[in-house]
């Protein structure tokens, strides 16, 4: 029993000290999309284009 409870201290540590963490992350928009809305060449390394869509999109 003793081996067993010292296994497991280790392990915690190593856990704690080399172990990576896993953080859930929720984004807080959501996402739509209709035909009446156009825009030209979208920028596709971020959201929204680049979050310059109210300056690039337009209502059809």
């Amino acid at each position: 029993q003793e081996i067993r409870r010292q296994m497991y201290f280790t392990m915690q540590q190593i856990v704690r000290d080399q172990g990576g963490v896993v953080v859930p992350m929720f984004a807080n928009y959501v996402f739509a999309m209709a035909d009446k809305v156009q825009h030209g060449p979208l920028a596709g390394n971020w959201d929204m284009d680049g979050t310059k869509f109210l300056e690039r999109w337009w209502f059809a």
